[in-house]
């Protein structure tokens, strides 16, 4: 489990724009080294490994090598600045459902599924103390609030704001508001990514899973059951989808073309994906 995935800091999309702009511009690269993005954009090299490790988080750049993974590039091509809603979206579920990054996991899948109005302190003692038998005081007191105040932070101050799940109502305190629509295709995504790195190789899901498993889409994006399927019904009507419900079966059927990149080339190669 990573605590310190942010290191305090709220994600710079900015940096991140420029820095990834500047990774997709080396083709013929298969590892690209801090410091020759701390010479070529002059960013302080501290602020390049905090940065790149959000990168990776967010599902924009490969654990090894600093390459661009297959988002990466539709981003950098397509939405560098980050304007697209379904991108947003798509760095919200990829970061959310990771239980390696279990602060930001913690939060989104438990915290602000229980709360709708939540502090700082709050926080920490109901949904952190067990960081204590695992991490030194000094982690606990200072490191821990800073890292949950980031991700906080993240969702009221940053462009994920833009998604409309956080608002900062005073000084640490915050409160959970109703989201933005999700795109059928950005939904469809998240189903293709939880079926992949939860259960590889399965060509159905219960839609039992998809809404409530802790890590779901239903869960991350906050969707009750019935918003759920009304998604999943959508997704069927533009048969990019099976939902099978007949004897036992409540479940999707996922297509053996649908792949995670063949769906993020729909999102960013049609203008009006919804």
């Amino acid at each position: 489990m990573k605590l310190q995935f942010t290191n305090g800091y709220y994600p710079d999309f900015s940096t991140i724009s420029r820095i990834l702009k500047f990774l997709s511009s080396q083709e013929n690269k298969n590892k690209v080294l801090h410091k020759e993005i701390v010479s070529s954009l002059g960013i302080p090299y501290r602020q390049v490994r905090s940065v790149i490790s959000i990168m990776i988080g967010f599902g924009l750049v490969k654990t090894r090598g600093n390459i661009p993974t297959f988002l990466g590039e539709q981003v950098a091509q397509f939405d560098p600045y980050f304007q697209k809603h379904e991108t947003l979206w798509l760095i919200h579920y990829i970061v959310s459902s990771n239980p390696n990054l279990f602060v930001w996991n913690r939060i989104i899948t438990r915290v602000l599924q229980e709360h709708t109005e939540i502090s700082l302190p709050f926080v920490i003692e109901e949904y952190f103390n067990d960081v204590k038998s695992s991490y030194s005081e000094q982690t606990y007191r200072e490191k821990l609030p800073r890292e949950i105040r980031s991700v906080l932070d993240s969702y009221s101050d940053t462009e994920l704001s833009h998604l409309n799940i956080l608002k900062s109502q005073q000084s640490d305190h915050y409160f959970r508001i109703t989201p933005i629509e999700i795109s059928d295709f950005a939904f469809l995504f998240s189903l293709i990514y939880f079926r992949d790195y939860f259960s590889p190789g399965a060509t159905a899901i219960n839609i039992e899973n998809i809404s409530n498993d802790n890590n779901s889409p239903g869960r991350v994006f906050f969707l009750e059951d019935y918003q759920v399927r009304k998604k999943l019904n959508n997704l069927q009507n533009r048969n990019l989808i099976r939902v099978e419900q007949f004897g036992n079966l409540d479940q999707v059927r996922y297509p053996e073309s649908s792949t995670q990149e063949s769906i993020l080339a729909k999102i960013f190669g049609e203008e009006n994906a919804s």
